[in-house]
This record gives C-alpha cells, structure tokens and sequence, in this order.
C-alpha cells in the first residue's frame, strides 16, 4: 500500500511540474500562451490545457496553428522505455476496457473547440 501512495503522489508531483512549466511562460511578455488550467478538460484527457493567442500557437501537423492544446500526463515507476504495445493495452493505464489510445482518439473526435491537440506527457521516453 504505501508503494502505491507513492507511486500516486509522484505522479501527481510530475503532472504539477508539467502544468507549472507551462504557466510560467504567461509571465513572458512574448510567449502565445493566454490561459492554462489543471484537471479539467475532456475526459480523460484533462490533466492541463492551453490556450494560445489564434495564429500564434505551436503548429499540429499540417502546420496549422494550434488554439488549445489538452494534455494528459502519465508517470511510471519502471525504468526504461515503452511502446506502441503500452500504449493500446488498457492494463497499462489501470483500466478494463479502453487504452491510452482509444481515449486519446475519444478526447480527439469529442472535442468542440477547433485545432486542437490532445498529446501525452510522459515522465520516460517511448520506444518506437
């Protein structure tokens, strides 16, 4: 049990480093970023978002400039790199049925707001 507190408290550690990496740059006159929030979002994809100045936002790939930007953060204790296996298998995430993917693509299509992009912060590098 208290490996598992752990684990938690780390992860939530990792997620606030994230956000605070982020909300940081809204003191920087020059930076796109207008607004950035914690835990709210579509679901599961609500870990932090962005919001950039239109036209002046990190581009997706099509070369577009990004409006908002969801960001969910994952963190794990095992060392090394995971792949593309992790990513489509719902144990991986702590879930029965869906995996980081399918909730991705689910954050993805249910999204209302237009050029958006839902990537996944992770604390380990993914293998290809």
């Amino acid at each position: 049990m208290t490996e598992a507190v752990t684990v938690r408290r780390d992860g939530d550690t990792f997620q606030a480093r994230m956000f605070w990496l982020r909300a940081g740059r809204l003191l920087i006159p020059e930076s796109a970023i207008t607004r950035v929030a914690f835990e709210t979002g579509p679901k599961s994809y609500d870990d932090i978002w962005v919001d950039y100045i239109p036209g002046r936002g990190q581009l997706d790939q099509d070369g577009m400039a990004l409006v908002r930007e969801h960001i969910q953060c994952k963190w794990h204790v095992s060392p090394g790199t995971y792949g593309y296996t992790h990513l489509i298998d719902p144990e991986f995430v702590n879930a029965n049925a869906r995996s980081l993917l399918q909730r991705a693509l689910a954050a993805q299509t249910g999204r209302r707001q237009p050029s958006g992009r839902h990537p996944v912060q992770a604390a380990h590098q993914l293998d290809h």
